[in-house]
């Protein structure tokens, strides 16, 4: 054979061969999108009270942009707590599952005295909270500019609440 007819009969050989084409079969309906409902991520509210140093008793509010996974939720989250001695913003990542867990950055101030952590004081550091409906915090804060009272607080507390 000469390379033109093989081309040809080549050719023909791979038409005949050839698989239908089902793509294109428009009896077939379009597959329907999957259900995203379930992994949108929704806003969760938390609170609780606690006690520890350097606010002494306080109340606390979070909002966690919850996004659900095989064990519970995941999200970034965003932390206000004021108390007798002082207030505190967080900003972390948290997880609820079997309880909560959250690491975050937290700032501090002070307004009144609490053991050696003096008034109108700024501090910010980690921190981490784990619990289940009771649990403890621990904390480890920087003293942010000048003041009296010591530089820097490691603080334990515990806490009733999510």
């Amino acid at each position: 054979m000469t390379p033109p007819l093989l081309r040809c009969a080549l050719l023909l050989g791979l038409v005949l061969c050839a698989a239908p084409l089902r793509a294109q079969d428009t009896e077939t309906p379009a597959p329907e999108p999957a259900d995203t409902t379930s992994s949108k991520t929704k806003p969760r509210l938390f609170g609780g009270l606690r006690y520890g140093a350097p606010l002494g008793g306080s109340i606390y509010g979070a909002v966690m942009l919850a996004r659900p996974n095989l064990l519970g939720y995941t999200g970034p989250t965003l932390t206000a707590e004021v108390g007798q001695d002082g207030m505190r913003g967080s900003l972390g990542m948290g997880a609820v599952w079997f309880g909560s867990q959250r690491a975050q950055v937290s700032v501090i101030r002070t307004w009144d005295p609490h053991g050696d952590v003096r008034a109108d004081q700024t501090y910010i550091g980690p921190e981490v909270a784990v619990g289940m409906i009771l649990g403890v915090t621990i904390g480890h804060y920087w003293r942010v500019g000048d003041g009296e009272g010591p530089a820097r607080v490691f603080a334990i507390g515990s806490f009733l609440g999510i």
